[in-house]
């Protein structure tokens, strides 16, 4: 029997019984590995969807941290949730050591909040976006419309390279899906260019 299988009922559950709806689930069926970005983050509250969303559909989430922080006595437990350490006194960037560990993985998705903090921004981080073209896996986008208790994932986007066409087709998908806990606090979706 698949020990996850219970967890993964439990919270299915969970989000019926809050009214909420999964739609497009099957987008995983088709990538082993993505990096997961999830629009817009306005509230500590997605947290109490996104969590049931990413156990019931067996979604086996890492985030990135500090090294530092998995040093004993509790560096293990992180690991064990799903943490991957970035040792930033590394010659190697933190987008190399992450498509480093999309390399050695069979099945990963890493999540990432592309806005980094609950309040409006004016651009986007692009390390989501950097990591997804070194590793060379697709984004997938998450979502959580409040007004309609629908939360669900794009069809994989491949990366071309070419960020300003990749953020043209983040900003079509999303569009229709803007609907945050805080609406005022929904970031657009644009990046810093170099200078």
């Amino acid at each position: 029997m698949d020990l996850t299988l219970l967890p993964r009922l439990f919270f299915r559950f969970i989000l019926w019984i809050w009214g909420w709806k999964l739609v497009n689930k099957e987008s995983l069926d088709r990538v082993d590995k993505a990096v997961f970005i999830g629009y817009p983050h306005t509230a500590n509250d997605d947290g109490f969807v996104a969590i049931p969303l990413l156990i019931s559909l067996n979604i086996p989430g890492k985030i990135i941290v500090k090294d530092s922080l998995l040093k004993p006595p509790f560096g293990f437990i992180l690991r064990w949730l799903g943490c991957i350490p970035v040792d930033r006194s590394k010659k190697q960037n933190a987008v190399e050591q992450v498509a480093e560990v999309f390399e050695q993985e069979d099945r990963m998705y890493l999540l990432m909040a592309p806005e980094g903090t609950r309040k409006r921004v004016e651009y986007w981080k692009t390390g989501f976006y950097y990591i997804a073209v070194e590793a060379k896996v697709p984004i997938i986008m998450a979502w959580i419309r409040y007004d309609l208790k629908t939360a669900g994932l794009s069809d994989p986007l491949y990366p071309t390279g070419d960020i300003d066409a990749d953020f043209e087709s983040i900003r079509q998908f999303y569009k229709d899906k803007d609907s945050g806990k805080y609406r005022e606090n929904a970031s657009p979706i644009r990046y810093k260019p170099h200078t």
